[in-house]
């Protein structure tokens, strides 16, 4: 057996030798930890399923090295905050920006402002009754504010966000017209 995998049998063991073994305090703790669910002040209640699903999640720890336990707990809810993010605003969203958004990312990720109002003209053309009071830098505002596009130097430019936005609702199939406006 080499040296690597008898520490990965004992991942509490810091030092072995003629003197006996020692062990990580620290880690000794978190595997020491109980399994039983703690009260959290400051948190409502928790549900049956909540706590069913924490349960679960203290199993799965369980099996993850203690170094990267951390990591891979800050990687989980910064992929579940976007995804609840991204959710959200693809709610909110109407389709013709939805399409929009796309259309940009697909030529090169940015326009000219002249061209984003031309395909506005266009959408509301084919809405006449929805967007009849409606201005393009109305229509445009929300994808702006929610760190969808920018619009700076009379160009309308695809963002981070924006991109990953698409690529979260092609990966978890969601439509872009859910609202065909």
């Amino acid at each position: 057996m080499f040296r690597s995998d008898v520490r990965a049998l004992f991942p509490r063991l810091k030092k072995a030798g003629p003197t006996g073994l020692e062990f990580d305090p620290a880690r000794q703790l978190l595997a020491a930890r109980s399994k039983e669910l703690r009260d959290m002040p400051g948190f409502p209640d928790r549900s049956p399923m909540v706590a069913k699903v924490e349960t679960s999640l203290h199993t799965e720890l369980d099996l993850i090295d203690p170094e990267k336990r951390v990591d891979v707990l800050i990687r989980h809810l910064a992929v579940a905050r976007l995804a609840r993010n991204f959710e959200l605003v693809h709610r909110t969203l109407f389709g013709s920006q939805i399409r929009a958004l796309r259309a940009l990312q697909t030529d090169g990720g940015k326009t000219s402002r002249a061209e984003s109002v031309a395909y506005f003209d266009q959408v509301k053309a084919q809405f006449p009754e929805f967007y009849e009071k409606n201005t393009f830098d109305e229509w445009i505002r929300y994808p702006i504010t929610a760190g969808l596009i920018e619009s700076k130097d009379e160009q309308v430019i695809v963002t981070e966000l924006g991109r990953e936005l698409l690529n979260y609702m092609d990966a978890v199939g969601l439509s872009e017209s859910t609202r065909p406006c």
